[in-house]
């Protein structure tokens, strides 16, 4: 799901998979916010969103992030 180069120091990511009582919000709100761009600019410069619990890089919890195609949001519930 990660660049290989991620996976190692300094970066060392860490995900947590999202809980299944979260996969129905998250992807509501995933293709509300697609919904806002032409298909073709999405077609063209993004592979994948990927969601997931928690994100952890460089030692520090995100909120999401980012690679050249993909795209990587975490959803720790409403809370």
């Amino acid at each position: 799901m990660f660049p290989q180069s991620w996976l190692l120091p300094p970066i060392k990511i860490k995900a947590t998979k999202l809980q299944k009582t979260e996969l129905n919000r998250s992807i509501y709100i995933v293709r509300k916010t697609m919904d806002t761009y032409p298909f073709t600019v999405l077609q063209d410069n993004l592979k994948a969103v990927y969601i997931v619990k928690t994100l952890k890089f460089s030692g520090i919890f995100t909120a999401g992030t980012n690679s050249r195609k993909y795209i990587y949001i975490a959803n720790n519930g409403l809370d």
